[in-house]
């Protein structure tokens, strides 16, 4: 198996599986609370539901961003005090807003494009993050809504045990992809003013090799 093909697997579970598992935990939770449903998959049944459990984890994620409960966009507004809070308990730094305004869109791209192997595996290590707290986080989040619905409707310890268990594990994701989306604009923060100083000392460097050079001539 090349080492190409290894990646692309790789980036597969860490994107897109996580849209099937999200969206394939809402669909298959309101079969199992059915009570007509069937105590047996067909192979055909299964690719249907995975299939649309992709769609469904995905349009879910995105509905929570526009909601604003989550955000899937490299650069956000100054955070709240929580999120702070959070930010610093994680990684032991105060959240500085003047990254946001010095962080966009555009110097994502141009960070990315620079970045050495070590560097740019670090900032895939911090998106994958974000992205199991971003995916997985809301349609967990809306899978606990359908569970609590018939935990009302019928009530039982089991019922009681994976609507807690959903409800607590989303917010838990939910607020790792916020501190991750920090983490993330600090890293691309840090790493636009090392690229910054490096291009400032290289052209410093050129200017004083062009100038001993006119001084000889």
């Amino acid at each position: 198996m090349s080492s190409e093909l290894v990646k692309l697997i790789g980036k597969f579970f860490a994107r897109d599986f996580l849209y099937i598992l999200g969206g394939s935990t809402i669909i298959f939770s309101m079969i199992y609370l059915n009570e007509k449903a069937p105590s047996k998959f067909e192979t055909y049944q299964l690719i249907g539901i995975l299939s649309v459990g992709y769609v469904v984890g995905y349009a879910n994620q995105q509905f929570y961003s526009i909601l604003r409960i989550t955000t899937t966009a490299p650069r956000i507004k100054p955070p709240n005090k929580f999120i702070k809070k959070l930010f610093k308990r994680f990684t032991y730094d105060d959240f500085r807003d003047e990254i946001v305004e010095k962080v966009g869109r555009r110097s994502f791209f141009k960070v990315v494009s620079q970045l050495n192997e070590k560097s740019a595996s670090e900032l895939e290590r911090i998106i994958n993050l974000k992205h199991i707290g971003t995916t997985t986080g809301p349609n967990w989040m809306t899978t606990s809504f359908i569970w609590a619905y018939f935990l009302f409707k019928d009530f039982s310890y089991f019922n009681l045990s994976i609507f807690v268990f959903l409800l607590s594990t989303s917010l838990i994701l939910i607020f790792l992809g916020w501190i991750m989306t920090l983490l993330q604009m600090d890293f691309i923060s840090d790493s636009l003013e090392e690229i910054e100083h490096l291009t400032k000392d290289k052209l410093n460097e050129h200017t004083y090799t062009y100038t001993k050079s006119s001084e000889t001539k």
